[in-house]
């Protein structure tokens, strides 16, 4: 098999990144190191780490969500794409079953941050291109904020409601119930405040 082959071959693939077996058993080598190393080289694969790459060009958000499963985008990365951000991201910030360490991709790094079997749910799947990738609904996203303030600060994630709220796209008792999964007492404390601050918004 031919370099043009093995890619249109992985491109055809519905998981958007390859360990190093993946790569020798799709292309028939045995020297699937050699093989991966001449692709980076090359510039059609990107390392992501240790024994795991994906093509150059494809999608962060794919990539993100496939490395750890299950796993979805969440916090300030999801608010983003769900639209209501005007910052420029460059982080993608990854719920996930299991902790790991951040990794670079392409302009990104991804970040994975552990999140509680009770509390996991709540999210969607979505399209990159031709892959598919996992992110939280615009409840999820708040309440996932709200139990995890150091990954979006308050300021972003009113603003965030507001906008949703504006749009006619936003459920309070929906995060509330997101929130109360976390069983967690700081997190619902916090909830409390940001529903006594966005129904006086929302008075106002």
């Amino acid at each position: 098999m031919n370099r043009f082959e093995l890619v249109e071959k992985l491109r055809e693939l519905d998981n958007p990144v390859y360990s190093t077996k993946m790569l020798g058993l799709i292309a028939g080598t045995n020297s699937p190191y050699v093989l991966a190393s001449r692709l980076c080289s090359s510039g059609v694969l990107c390392r992501i780490k240790n024994g795991l790459y994906a093509l150059a060009g494809e999608s962060a958000e794919a990539v993100a969500t496939a490395i750890i499963r299950p796993s979805y985008i969440s916090f300030l990365s999801a608010l983003i794409l769900h639209g209501a951000g005007t910052q420029i991201p460059v982080q993608v910030q990854v719920a996930a079953a299991a902790s790991a360490r951040a990794v670079k991709f392409a302009n990104y790094e991804i970040t994975f941050h552990r999140t509680p079997a009770r509390a996991f749910g709540g999210f969607h799947p979505a399209k990159a291109g031709s892959k598919k990738y996992f992110v939280a609904g615009r409840e999820k996203a708040i309440a996932d904020c709200i139990a995890r303030p150091d990954l979006a600060g308050d300021e972003e994630t009113e603003s965030a409601a507001a906008y949703f709220r504006r749009a006619s796209r936003f459920n309070l008792r929906a995060v509330e119930n997101f929130v109360r999964l976390y069983q967690n007492k700081s997190a619902l404390r916090r909830f409390i405040r940001f529903r006594r601050r966005f129904n006086g918004q929302k008075r106002a």
